[in-house]
């Protein structure tokens, strides 16, 4: 568990993750870091390479000015709950991962929200303000209800053929805002 902490200044990472298979990260506040939360950066979080199933939860952060990704995220079924993720190049990344991720608040980044592969739901985020707003790489089986993605320059970018169910949601005009 790692909770109520406050993490500023120059370094590669915020907080990281490589191999668990459980985890709390709680109520943190992590400052101009390479990466926030991740699994080998910001705050990172990588599933075990034995295949054993990871499912942290990541819950109350603030994650302000990364170079990197504020939150990131390789396999797993994470919980992520009332984040605040604020400037950097992704806000939150999301490989191979089939978690959730709800009462985001992601902005001022290059990529609000990455999904490559894996299975997320995402429920109530904000994305707003960034450059692109959701970027959908490769496959992934995504679940979007309740969002808010708006003010970014591209609100939703994919590179897969077809079209993304994005009913339930709002999704503004690229550019434009929320009414």
């Amino acid at each position: 568990v790692i909770r109520d902490n406050t993490i500023t200044g120059d370094g590669r990472q915020g907080i990281t993750f490589l191999g668990a298979t459980s985890a709390t990260v709680a109520g943190n506040t992590i400052e101009d870091k390479e990466w926030g939360i991740t699994t080998g950066e910001g705050i990172v979080v990588e599933s075990a390479a034995d295949g054993s199933t990871f499912e942290p939860t990541i819950e109350g952060n603030t994650v302000s000015g990364t170079v990197n990704a504020a939150i990131n995220l390789v396999g797993g079924s994470p919980m992520l709950v009332d984040n605040v993720l604020d400037g950097g190049a992704i806000g939150l990344s999301l490989t191979r991962s089939s978690g959730s991720v709800s009462g985001a608040d992601v902005s001022g980044f290059a990529v609000g929200v990455m999904v490559s592969n894996g299975e997320p739901t995402l429920t109530d985020n904000s994305i707003t303000g960034n450059g692109r707003g959701l970027s959908i790489i490769g496959n992934p089986t995504l679940t979007l209800s309740g969002n808010t993605i708006c003010d970014n320059e591209l609100n939703v970018y994919s590179d897969r053929d077809g079209t993304l169910d994005t009913s339930g949601n709002e999704v503004c005009e690229d550019g434009a805002s929320a009414e």
